[in-house]
């Protein structure tokens, strides 16, 4: 059967750049600059970090068999596809923005984790969207892209502190959307990518959370 889900090697390479380029930007000399951070909260994140996307390739079937089976979305299957599409590029975007515009090593391996995870949820999406006949969006809405410059206009200590503000309420939200889906009565293919990627975003959520610990940002409720 062919896999729908192969990441093209072009993707694979710039991925892995990215990666190799944002971790060497963070030097021994730029950890010893960052606040002190408990072992507890180091071993946290360092577990955040190193925690796996889900695989393409482990997706939902979307075999010739399945099609004439599962070809019918709703409005709401429909507008989450819309959605993913437009929040996966804004932060894989956003997180490649953190190798100039971000200065503390938490909030760069954050977003070396965002540009990762968030780069294969686009090219999934896409390919769902394809399945169905959708020509769902390549680049984010223009509400996003206003979030994009005004964080572009940001650095070092400003910058850390604005996205790291912004990844939590996005997360919450995408998260409210993404359990609806997968609890919800749509389409079976599109419940099951929101199924994959529900406990991912989750993941994203509590590593957001340690980095604003990190960084002292008082949250919604905090005293």
């Amino acid at each position: 059967m062919k896999n729908y889900f192969k990441i093209p090697g072009t993707l694979n390479t710039l991925i892995s750049l990215l990666i190799v380029f944002l971790f060497s930007a963070c030097s021994k000399e730029s950890i010893t600059k960052q606040n002190p951070v408990s072992p507890q909260i180091q071993q946290a994140l360092k577990a955040q970090e190193n925690s796996l996307p889900p695989s393409i390739k482990d997706g939902p079937d979307l075999s010739v068999a399945q099609r004439t089976a599962n070809n019918d979305l709703t409005d709401a299957d429909k507008q989450y596809l819309t959605d993913v599409a437009e929040g996966s590029k804004m932060e894989l975007m956003l997180g490649g923005m953190t190798l100039n515009s971000a200065s503390n090593i938490y909030v760069k391996g954050y977003g070396v984790r965002m540009y990762r995870d968030h780069a294969i949820q686009h090219v999934q999406i896409q390919l769902v969207g394809k399945y169905f006949g959708l020509n769902l969006p390549t680049l984010p809405n223009a509400e996003q892209m206003q979030k994009i410059r005004a964080l572009s206009a940001l650095h070092a200590d400003a910058f850390d502190r604005a996205y790291i503000s912004m990844m939590i309420d996005d997360h919450r939200m995408d998260i409210t959307k993404t359990a609806a889906i997968a609890n919800g009565s749509g389409n079976a293919i599109v419940r099951a990518v929101a199924a994959q990627w529900l406990p991912v975003l989750q993941s994203h959520l509590t590593h957001a959370l340690l980095v604003a610990q990190v960084l002292g940002i008082k949250l919604q409720g905090e005293s």
